[in-house]
């Protein structure tokens, strides 16, 4: 964060990376700092908080891949985030790409701290898109440092079910 020349803080203020006052600031809200980051000599008032930095957990992958086609009518959706998660009702949605935008029946499961699985109640219907969307602030972090705790996106990740069964053989 790089304040060009003077500057006055009533807020809060979070820094990640570094701090660069071109002048001075002069504080009278709160400027948290992430550990191991510079704190310039250059801020008057109230001192800069020297806390551990945290991001939100984020979608780190996901099976299948977003994009992904011929998908397995009846494939489980694997969703592993950045970090150990905890999901909150309504946390996503999965539709069909028809016109109604049919939403699916599915259940969750939690496989670790990180992963989920989204199961399909049945087959879906082949040749369709399937849409899965993360509604935002509703996965947390399971770590004491905040803020950010929530995911801040909305995620969505489109993948298509094949047109037809593969015979095995």
């Amino acid at each position: 964060m790089r304040i060009a020349t003077h500057g006055y803080n009533r807020g809060v203020i979070d820094v990640a990376s570094h701090l660069d006052v071109g002048g001075s600031l002069d504080n009278r809200g709160r400027i948290r700092v992430a550990q191991g980051v510079p704190v310039p000599d250059d801020i008057t008032g109230r001192p800069p908080v020297v806390t551990a930095y945290d991001e939100a957990p984020a979608l780190a992958s996901s099976y299948p891949r977003d994009g992904a086609v011929d998908v397995l009518p009846d494939s489980t959706i694997l969703l592993t985030f950045s970090e150990p998660a905890t999901a909150i009702r309504n946390w996503y949605s999965v539709t069909l790409a028809d016109t109604a935008a049919t939403q699916v029946p599915v259940r969750t499961c939690r496989r670790g701290p990180r992963t989920y699985a989204i199961d399909p109640l049945g087959p879906l219907p082949a040749g369709t898109e399937v849409t899965v969307r993360l509604a935002p602030g509703l996965v947390l972090d399971q770590d004491p440092i905040d803020p950010p705790g929530a995911m801040s996106e909305y995620f969505p990740f489109v993948r298509e079910i094949e047109r037809s069964r593969r015979s095995a053989g």
